[in-house]
């Protein structure tokens, strides 16, 4: 989190595509991996998650959200989607390594 306020990560939504096959991971309310993370200015939160995809040149681009904590709200209620200001951040197309693996913050991609 590179903003001078603390955010809560609240889903994100993936295109994964290959030579072959699309697959679509559309979460953007259901946290990310079953959790509501606050990261704090500075703040880092790392997940790993997964999928099969069949074919070559693979690659990978979606949005992660959030909502911008108001100040001195621990993130310790549930979400309030109907009054959340929900924001997002796009991740530009990605080519997959070999292994399917990515790390997002090597991309530089900050909130």
């Amino acid at each position: 989190n590179s903003s001078p306020t603390p955010i809560r990560l609240l889903g994100r939504s993936w295109l994964i595509s290959s030579d072959l096959e699309t697959i679509k991971v559309n979460q953007p309310t259901s946290g990310v991996v079953g959790q509501f993370p606050v990261l704090s200015p500075q703040g880092i939160f790392e997940y790993s998650s997964g999928c099969e995809i069949s074919g070559s040149g693979c690659a990978l681009s979606g949005k992660l959200y959030y909502e911008v904590m108001e100040e001195g709200d621990k993130g310790d209620d549930e979400v309030d989607y109907k009054n959340a200001k929900v924001e997002e951040i796009e991740v530009g197309a990605v080519e997959l390594k070999a292994e399917g693996f990515i790390d997002i913050e090597a991309l530089g991609r900050e909130i």
